[in-house]
């Protein structure tokens, strides 16, 4: 049981330095409307881990994976930012305010992981 610990934490090391040779990156501190900004504004989607219990009807806390895609511009005439999110269990893709996004994930761990467009080195077409 041990090794098979031992083996899955290296595996998910390798990932990691994987992920980061790629120009990806994970953050576990508290993620701020500036950090989802630039990224989204940058071009990178963002899987985010949250806890379901803000974002639906439950009353246990339990972790979730959602992917964000875009941010409402600050120039628009909406009342407070919203974030386009793709979730499985909540069905079609919506804008959910960020405050809510932020509350969710920085209750969950405040884990993300920015998937950034891959650049293109000399020569590539």
């Amino acid at each position: 049981m041990l090794k098979r610990r031992l083996r899955a934490r290296l595996e998910l090391c390798r990932e990691l330095v994987a992920l980061a040779k790629r120009g990806g990156s994970i953050i576990f501190s508290p993620v701020t409307l500036e950090d989802l900004r630039s990224r989204l504004v940058g071009g990178s989607v963002i899987i985010m881990c949250v806890d379901t219990k803000y974002l639906m009807d439950i009353s246990r806390k339990t972790g979730h994976y959602v992917v964000i895609s875009g941010i409402t511009d600050p120039d628009s005439q909406v009342s407070q930012p919203y974030v386009y999110v793709h979730d499985p269990l909540r069905g079609a893709s919506k804008f959910i305010p960020v405050k809510d996004m932020l509350e969710a994930c920085n209750s969950w761990f405040g884990s993300v992981i920015y998937v950034a467009p891959k650049t293109k080195t000399k020569g590539e077409v």
